[in-house]
């Protein structure tokens, strides 16, 4: 029989009362177990309390015959977060090129549940059959899934049904509020009243969980206006322990931003702290990116990398600061360096694909990075799909060169999407084509309706150009503090100042698009915002070449477009 851990946490499982221990990063514990009862239990600690685990189970032995013909495995899953695939697997074109495994429709897995009973398999546990050699027929297979929370959701959503997707996104979340994966996961794939469920369970646990609370107000950022996140977190400051260095964090990132004094001083607190919190470093770090002051953010990156901090999700890039700063071939080597650490990371290839490009980097180089890469490999992949894949990538690659008909003529190979069809009609001036994208699908976000307006604009035409930005206002009124805040503003005063938008909390890369559809805007105020814009177009991906074209419009009658 074999115990399973899902959590890779380390912890004891007791059968028939002894002890049997998962030793950190363990996921699989093989035993062995005469024939008849047997009890199971665990506690496994957890932030807000342990979980502990009763079970039984039970070994048959039955008849000899029965051994030989009908052998089963007991799978015992405690934490009950290992996700259990049985399947018979065979493979495609077998010891070619071009070989890839295939499943059957007789594929089982297994969510949620603590005793599992599998057919012994002809691969139990172990590699997959190696696809270089040359055989016919199936084979089984089981083992335990091993996916990111966001793959993992989407996976067992497509194989079981969605409910298991949140009871197991619930479990992982109870056992691991630490991991910013698994809540980073929730904000984007729950229901807001399925969100405010999960978000619940430590919101209120000791030691403060950093980042559940980053995960929790960036997904109260993303709802339709309200003031549950100040409503829950400016109260904490009557209270609040000033030796606790990460409550200060979180009450810093939860409060309304009014008074940008308040909050960096809360921030500056919290490093000061008898228990300091380093996250607060990543926190500066954004304030003085979003400042474009991008040696003092990098001077803070810096200190939160120092002191261990996880960087994921942190809204500052160390590769965006050093290519604001020029520096991009320390930014070429960090992706390097980001590449091998995630071998499987599809989004660190294209970072590194554009930095490619970007730095001269050889056709050579980027056809030898291509064919060496592999999609993740627990997951079935078929040939469409790793197609699509090598031409987002050649696609990465050409833009970063500053080539956008490559760019253009490789998204032309992908299966239509409508990101991909998006950024072609943007790419070729054409708004209403972009536009028809829009009211299908991609529409709630303004700043694609403010890559419409300045691309209507350079076009000269004006009539949907207003629609454009009439619509990105709208958006914008429904979005977040800061845009609300935008449109209010420009609603009732019918002007825009460099001045105070420089200190707005939008990041760069969003601030960009937003100064360079002020410069068209406002006529008289173009010159400063083209020129913030400019300064703020360093990330190489889309749209900065878009953006660069278009302030670069030199006819007269477009450039009063109003």
């Amino acid at each position: 029989m074999t115990i399973v851990n899902g959590i890779g946490r380390p912890y004891t499982v007791y059968i028939d009362g002894k002890p049997h221990v998962f030793e950190e990063g363990a996921g699989v514990l093989h035993l062995s177990f005469p024939s008849g009862k047997h009890t199971v239990r665990a506690s496994i600690e957890a932030p807000g309390g342990a979980v502990d685990y009763k079970g039984e189970f039970e070994i048959d032995g039955g008849s000899l015959l029965g051994g030989l013909f009908n052998k089963s495995a007991t799978i015992i899953n405690p934490d009950r977060t290992a996700v259990i695939l049985y399947a018979k697997i065979g493979i495609s074109k077998a010891g070619t090129p071009d070989a890839q495994y295939v499943y059957d429709d007789k594929s089982t897995v297994h969510v949620g549940e603590d005793i599992i009973q599998v057919p012994v398999a002809d691969y139990y546990f172990s590699d997959k059959p190696d696809m270089a050699s040359s055989w016919t027929g199936w084979r089984s297979h089981v083992d335990m899934l091993r996916l990111p929370p966001a793959s993992m959701v989407a996976y067992i959503e497509g194989v079981t049904k969605r409910s298991d997707a949140v009871a197991y996104l619930n479990r992982l979340g109870r056992l691991n509020p630490s991991d910013r994966h698994v809540s980073m996961c929730a904000a984007h794939y729950l229901t807001p009243a399925e969100a405010e469920r999960f978000f619940k369970m430590h919101l209120d646990t000791r030691p403060v969980q950093v980042p559940w609370h980053e995960s929790y107000q960036n997904y109260l950022r993303s709802q339709p206006p309200s003031n549950t996140m100040d409503s829950h977190y400016r109260p904490l400051l009557a209270g609040a322990d000033l030796d606790d260095g990460a409550l200060l964090y979180v009450i810093a990132r939860g409060i309304d931003r009014r008074d940008n004094y308040e909050v960096g001083e809360l921030y500056r607190k919290a490093l000061r702290a008898k228990k300091p919190c380093a996250s607060a470093w990543l926190a500066l770090a954004s304030e003085a990116e979003d400042l474009l002051d991008f040696d003092l953010a990098l001077v803070r990156l810096e200190k939160a990398e120092q002191s261990n901090v996880d960087t994921t999700g942190a809204g500052v890039d160390r590769i965006a600061l050093l290519l604001a700063l020029g520096r991009k071939d320390e930014a070429l080597e960090t992706v390097k360096r980001l590449r091998n650490e995630n071998p499987f990371d599809f989004f660190a290839m294209a970072k590194y694909m554009h930095l490619l490009g970007y730095c001269g980097g050889s056709e050579e180089e980027k056809d030898a990075a291509i064919n060496g890469y592999e999609l993740a490999p627990d997951v079935e992949v078929s040939y469409r799909h790793r197609m699509d894949a090598v031409a987002v990538l050649e696609a990465a690659y050409c833009y970063g060169k500053g080539d956008s008909n490559g760019y253009v003529h490789n998204l032309q190979r992908i299966a239509e999407t409508p990101w991909v069809m998006f950024n072609r009609a943007l790419i070729r001036g054409d708004h209403r084509q972009a536009r028809a994208v829009l009211d299908k699908s991609m529409a709630d976000n303004f700043y694609n309706w403010l890559l419409l307006y300045i691309v209507a604009c350079e076009h000269g035409d004006t009539v949907a150009a207003e629609q454009y930005f009439t619509l990105a206002l709208e958006k914008m009124k429904r979005g977040m503090k800061g845009p609300r805040w935008t449109a209010e503003s420009i609603e009732q005063t019918g002007d825009a100042n460099p001045a105070v938008y420089i200190q707005s909390q939008y990041t760069p890369k969003v601030k960009r698009v937003l100064f360079c559809a002020f410069g068209w805007r406002f006529p008289a105020r173009r010159e400063a915002f083209f020129h913030w814009a400019r300064r703020m177009n360093y990330e190489v991906e889309f749209p900065r070449l878009l953006l660069e074209q278009n302030m670069q419009c030199q006819n007269s009658f477009l450039w009063t477009v109003r």
